[in-house]
């Protein structure tokens, strides 16, 4: 992971660092452009979107599907900086931060005995559901790794701590 070649990788790593340490609002108002350029930028994953909003609201008209494609785009950067900020922060600071609405029915579940599984959608907030679930129950997500090695071991060691943590 020290090799020269993994480098910039590292310094983009300490830069996300350094990023996640600013105020929710202005990582916010830095982000949001950010989005918006990356969902803009790929006539794929923008198709997709569109088709997506067409199915789920047909009864909308085109200037409020417009509207809803901007906050998605906006909210879709903002999330990346989210999902960096639990790489970067304790799994207690994770749980003070987050509330998880229904979870009394997880609780009931459990206290069922039977195995539980829980199927979450692949979305931008699928690392950050799994380790705030850690806290509630005993669970574990199942997960790609990244071609990068660095990100992999990043991102791996804070999967690997949630998942520690569900065990105890």
């Amino acid at each position: 992971l020290l090799h020269p070649k993994h480098w910039l990788t590292w310094v983009l790593v300490f830069l996300v660092g350094l990023f996640t340490c600013l105020p929710v609002r202005w990582r916010r108002a830095m982000l949001g452009p950010i989005g918006r350029k990356s969902v803009f930028g790929s006539k794929g994953r923008l198709r997709a979107i569109k088709a997506n909003i067409n199915i789920c609201f047909p009864n909308l008209s085109p200037e409020e599907k417009q509207v809803i494609l901007l906050r998605h785009a906006e909210h879709a950067g903002f999330a990346l900086g989210e999902i960096a900020w639990t790489w970067y922060r304790s799994l207690a600071r994770i749980q003070r931060r987050t509330y998880i609405e229904g979870i009394e029915h997880l609780h009931a579940a459990q206290a069922s005995q039977r195995p539980i599984i829980l199927l979450l959608p692949h979305m931008l907030y699928l690392d950050y559901a799994v380790m705030c679930a850690t806290h509630e129950i005993p669970c574990a997500g199942i997960f790609n790794t990244f071609k990068n090695p660095v990100l992999d071991w990043l991102v791996g060691r804070k999967r690997g701590a949630a998942a520690m943590h569900s065990a105890t």
